[in-house]
């Protein structure tokens, strides 16, 4: 019964939302505000305040990684690995804040599917093991490998096996070196590019589907609905199959996927509500945004209503296990409590938003919500 009453409401919400793409946005029964937002202004508060500092210290923590990974290379012994594991999870909680940057550099790099396609595929990762020893390690540039590289391959070598199996397998130790360096190479590559991409991305503020707004707004809506909202509850949570697959967790050995889905969380609502990456100032953001044009929800400013879903999830995710994968196995039904609320904002950002703000989603959607 519960499994229906969401189905329900999840038929009821998209019934809702395609209604909306039909009907003109109002506001209090009047037509919306014109648009005279600065969108240059907005690009480059995001860019310098935000995107910007958030490559550089993800560089820096992909850096700390590699130091700890060359460390337990060449040491082997329980408190190298006790560093390296803290110093990955430090590095993937850095990641949270520009895995939905997946725009300009970080796009044409394939930043995020070679940084963290999950669930890892181990079988072939052990062969990529046996052929690196070899001196033939894969190409990470592939698509074939991007679900044997990135934080899911660290998360099965460096949290999923214990001491005694780098001892007896060297070559697997080398290999994480060799994952840990991977992922820094393309944090200062793509860091780099942002430094020299910054000037055009933020002059290319028109309200074309390739102007900066309409393509930043689009990449941060596909990353809430797809890899936030799917990604880290939904599949394994069962949302899209028959059956919870929580075997598909993020942090699958590491065992704190929570702490990683509130991480994406807080960086999700702090981009929407403009704070620095640094948290010490507030500027243009979507939030304000929306608020220029006065769009409203069903009680009160859209942005507001969007604050109550990143409340309302955190809330949901604090009461249940730190590991998702536990969490799934013995009790789904909460986890799927925390997709409904997350899937609110998917109807905020995706229809009201995008709709107020007159940018068209350049994405297919094909999962059916």
């Amino acid at each position: 019964m519960r499994r229906e009453r969401r189905k329900l409401t999840m038929y009821l919400s998209g019934a809702l939302a395609s209604l909306a793409f039909l009907l003109p946005s109002c506001e209090n029964g009047e037509g919306p505000a014109a648009d005279t937002w600065d969108r240059g202004a907005m690009l480059e508060h995001l860019t310098d305040d935000f995107i910007v500092p958030a490559f550089e210290n993800y560089k820096s923590q992909t850096a700390d990684l590699v130091a700890a990974a060359t460390w337990f290379e060449d040491f082997t012994d329980q408190q190298s690995l006790d560093r390296l594991r803290e110093e990955l999870e430090d590095a993937y909680l850095a990641w949270q804040w520009v895995s939905f940057l997946e725009i300009g550099p970080g796009e044409a790099k394939a930043l995020r599917f070679r940084s963290n396609t999950f669930p890892t595929d181990t079988t072939n990762l052990k062969s990529d093991i046996t052929s690196f020893a070899a001196g033939s390690g894969p190409n990470f540039q592939l698509p074939s490998t991007f679900d044997r590289q990135g934080y899911p391959a660290l998360d099965f070598l460096v949290e999923g096996k214990d001491l005694d199996y780098f001892i007896s397998n060297p070559d697997a130790a080398a290999y994480v070196s060799n994952l840990a360096i991977s992922l820094h190479t393309l944090a200062v590559d793509v860091d780099a590019a942002w430094e020299n991409e910054r000037i055009g991305f933020i002059a290319n503020n028109g309200s074309a589907a390739s102007a900066s707004t309409n393509k930043l707004a689009n990449d941060y809506v596909f990353h809430y609905e797809k890899e936030f909202r799917a990604g880290k509850v939904g599949i394994p949570a069962g949302v899209f199959s028959s059956v919870p697959l929580p075997e598909k967790v993020e942090s699958l050995y590491g065992g704190y996927s929570r702490k990683l889905f509130l991480e994406a969380l807080k960086a999700h609502r702090a981009f929407f509500f403009g704070k620095s990456y640094d948290g010490l100032s507030e500027g243009p953001g979507f939030a304000a945004y929306l608020d220029h044009l006065n769009v409203r929800g069903v009680d009160g400013l859209l942005s507001e209503e969007m604050q109550e879903v990143f409340t309302e999830s955190e809330n949901l995710a604090l009461e249940l296990n730190e590991n998702f994968e536990v969490q799934i196995s013995d009790d789904h039904i909460k986890a799927l409590e925390l997709y409904d609320a997350v899937q609110r904002g998917v109807v905020i950002l995706k229809v009201d938003m995008m709709q107020a703000l007159n940018i068209k989603v350049d994405y297919i959607d094909a999962d059916g919500d």
